[in-house]
Formats: structure tokens, sequence, C-alpha cells
């Protein structure tokens, strides 16, 4: 029986022993690697942005190589590109990373870039032999710098900028006169002065500068420069605000051989908007109309179409995410109190916001100059202060909010 026994564990185990010693070894080609899984893999896991203290911009990112290859030097590509407004993408630059990446290893990297003024989104990209491994869009901070607390006297002008980011920025900022004084004429502008200036992060910085014209209408833009050629203009205006002008009146003084029953007499009306609002056909050919009501009927030879400016901002969570300036013309220009002046189609390079209304929406800034005059020949007082000429009219609208 132990013989049979013995005899029975044999047979059992003699198979096996043939498959272990006997199977020929199979060797795996290198070829064969992608098959069984083992392909590069690397990830961009962040891109975060900074400023120096001359407010030039640097984007760091970190990646990881999450696969089981180690790469040799100059076989990983980093390209970066800017995305504008309108959709252009701009190169930045390529760089190759000239030393071994082994799986598993964490690195990080900065690049120093020319942004562009209409810039949105970052686009990162990591290339091996000609494949796109990994890519990641990033949202480029929103420059929220402000005017503040403008003032004129005689020939200079004082203002603080206030740098709402945690950025260091190059701005500039440029006085511009409309062509005309306060009595009437031209909406003709130009450049009369401009100076670079450079606002900590977080901070409020004074500035001071000298009026060449100041008898004429003239306002301040803040603006942000393209730092390279790109597209387009070349700058974005972050903020603009219109400086009183400084041309004086001769105010007759009692006695000065005018008739008693005028003196010291005003128009008890002022030739005024007394209400604006405004329509948009986004769901047909995406442009707006603003209608405007007079205290008085309007000279319609006055009633130029660059009068009116109309600025358009869309905002998604509360966050800044696009603008454009429309141009547009009056529909009507007959002598009375109500008119219309429709805008362009919008854009369709302009982001329109796509989340709930509750936290998106669009912010309409229309100013109106006070070039346009009543039938009697009184300046629009766009201020209301009673007094014809001044500022212009101002109106903000919001649709979503």
């Amino acid at each position: 029986m132990k013989k049979i026994a013995i005899l029975s564990i044999v047979m059992l185990l003699l198979p096996c022993f043939v498959f272990a010693t006997g199977m020929p070894k199979v060797k795996i080609k290198s070829g064969h690697i992608k098959k069984m899984g083992l392909k590069p893999g690397i990830r961009i896991t962040s891109i975060k942005f900074k400023t120096n203290a001359q407010g030039d911009w640097t984007f760091l990112y970190n990646y990881t190589n999450t696969g089981l290859l180690t790469f040799g030097p100059g076989q990983l590509k980093f390209k970066s590109t800017q995305i504008l407004a309108n959709g252009v993408s701009v190169p930045i630059h390529t760089t190759i990373l000239n030393t071994t990446n082994a799986p598993g290893t964490k690195s990080s990297a900065h690049s120093f870039w020319d942004r562009c003024s209409a810039a949105r989104t970052l686009m990162l990209e990591i290339i091996y032999k000609g494949r796109v491994l990994d890519k990641k869009i990033v949202m480029i901070p929103f420059l929220n710098i402000k005017i503040t607390n403008l003032s004129k006297f005689k020939t200079q002008y004082k203002t603080s900028l206030k740098n709402n980011t945690s950025y260091t920025s190059k701005v500039f900022l440029r006085l511009v006169s409309n062509g005309s004084a306060k009595g009437g004429g031209s909406l003709s502008s130009r450049t009369t002065s401009e100076k670079m200036i450079i606002i900590p992060a977080n901070s409020l910085k004074t500035v001071t500068g000298n009026i060449a014209n100041p008898n004429q209408n003239s306002f301040l833009e803040l603006i942000f420069k393209d730092e390279k050629k790109c597209s387009g203009k070349g700058y974005i205006i972050l903020d603009k605000k219109q400086l009183t002008c400084a041309g004086t009146k001769t105010v007759p003084k009692p006695g000065n051989n005018i008739p008693a029953g005028i003196k010291n007499t005003q128009p008890k009306i002022a030739f005024q908007i007394v209400n604006s609002s405004l329509y948009n056909y986004l769901g047909l050919n995406r442009s707006f109309s603003v209608y405007f009501t007079f205290s008085k009927r309007v000279d319609p030879s006055t009633m130029k179409d660059s009068a009116v400016e109309f600025y358009l901002r869309s905002y998604e969570h509360n966050r800044f995410i696009d603008e454009t300036h429309l141009v547009g013309k009056w529909l009507v220009k007959s002598g009375n109190k109500n008119l219309q002046w429709k805008t362009n189609p919008l854009a369709s390079s302009f982001r329109m916001i796509n989340v709930a209304p509750k936290d998106s929406y669009y912010q309409i800034d229309v100013s109106v100059h006070n070039v346009i005059k009543s039938e009697d020949g009184e300046l629009l007082d766009g201020d209301a202060d009673g007094k014809p000429g001044g500022w212009p009219y101002k109106h903000r609208f919001y649709i979503g909010k």
C-alpha cells in the first residue's frame, strides 16, 4: 500500500516538474511595453502666477511622472500659449527638459512671459515625441485696478490708483483731451500725456500730473499695454475718469448794467436726461438699444453717434470674464424728447455667461457726452447740477443681477 501511495504522488508531481523545467523562457521585447500598459505618463498638477517688483509676469508649474518610463534628456517639451479674448492663440515659448525624469518624480519650473493685454487663459502642454501627454488651461488673473480720489487744480491733477490684486502691476496713466472746451465743440480725442506706473500688490498709490490744455475737457485712462506684439489694439482700459473742465466763465454781478428783471436768474428747467432704459436683443442679433428721455427737445444736428459710449462686461460666479466697447448710432434724429440709440451687433468672440443667473450677469455702462444741445442751443447738463455742460451723463445697467 505504501508503494502504491508513493507511486501515485510521483505521478501527480511529474507534470508539474515537466512544466517547470521543460517550458522555454519568454523574453519581453521593448516593443511590447506599450501593449502591456507601460506607456509614458506625466501630469501637470498646478499652474500659478507671480509678478516681480518691476511688474514682470511669471508662471510656475508643477508636474509628476505618473508612468513607468524614464524620460531622457531632451525628450520632454513644455509648450506655453496665451489665448486672447477673441480666440487668437499667441505662443509664449517652448522649453526642453535637459535632465532625466524617472517614474514618480515630482518636479517644478517657472517661466517669464510677456503678457498680452487681451489674454484670458494660459495653456501649458507637455509633449513627448510629437504627442501631447498632458495639457492644462487656467484663467489669467484679472487686473482689478481703479482710479480713485481724482481731483484737479488749475493745470495739475491728483489721483490715487488702487490695486485690488495680489500682483505688482505695470500700468500706464494716459491723459486724453477730447478737443473741446466746456462751451462745446468736436469730440475728436488725442493723448496729451502718458506715464508708466508700477503699483505694488494690494496697495494705493498717489499720482500727480500736468494738464497741457486746462481749458479743454479731459479724462484719465488707466491702461495695461501688451508687453510684446499681440493681436488687436495693443492695450485694454482698466478704468476711466473725466476731469472737470478748467474753463472759466464771466459771471455778471448785480449792478453791471443788467436789467433788474433778469438779475440773478437761472433757467428753471435744465436740459437733462430724465430717464433711460435698456433693451437687449442677445437672442436675436446680439445688440442693445438705449432709450433716452430728455427734458427738452433735442437739436438733431448735435446728435453725434459717437456722443454715446457703451461698455459691456460679463461676470460668472461674480468674477470678471470679458469686456468690450460697442459703437452704435441714433436711429431717429428728429427734434423730440424721446430718442433711441442702438449698438452694432456684439462680436462672436465676446465671452457670454453660461452658468446660473444668480451669480452670473452682464454689466453695461453708458455715457452721453455733453456735445448734445437742445433746440434752444443749451448744452446737455450731464451731471444734473442745473448748469449746462459739466460731466457726461452716466448710467449703469445690469442684466441677470
